[in-house]
């Protein structure tokens, strides 16, 4: 699911960030490592959140997730261009999670099982680009 994105809007001028949090019981840097080395797109920045931190999980979490309930992890946020970015982090102009349901982050943006289609249907709003394949489900 983290390709999604680049592979289906390839040409689009976007910056993408992906935060590798330790937060399972076996993600480590080395894990984060790994899998950051098989997204090669130049649009892509990588960051690792360090399990003793979590500081980007934590941050992100503000307005996403149920207070006293933990950091985010798994959600897609998405900005529109020329959203300022000032000591925290913005909410997002549309974000998804999958964070079972209203448990953790507000059901309205729960993905429930269909998270590609969620991320065509945001990024052609936010852009007013189609994709360049209609498969929505790969």
């Amino acid at each position: 699911m983290q390709e999604w994105i680049l592979k289906h809007f390839p040409d689009l001028p976007i910056s993408v960030s992906f935060v590798w949090i330790d937060f399972l019981d076996n993600d480590r840097f080395e894990m984060a490592k790994r899998a950051a080395g098989r997204i090669q797109d130049p649009r892509v920045k990588h960051f690792h959140d360090a399990r003793d931190k979590i500081l980007a999980g934590n941050a992100f979490a503000n307005g996403l997730i149920r207070k006293h309930n933990g950091p985010a992890w798994d959600v897609y946020l998405f900005y529109a261009k020329g959203v300022t970015w000032d000591d925290t982090p913005p909410m997002p102009t549309i974000w998804w999670h999958q964070l079972s349901g209203n448990r953790r982050a507000h059901p309205k943006y729960f993905a429930k099982g269909k998270l590609p289609e969620k991320l065509h249907d945001t990024m052609h709003t936010l852009t007013g680009i189609p994709c360049n394949d209609t498969k929505k489900s790969e």
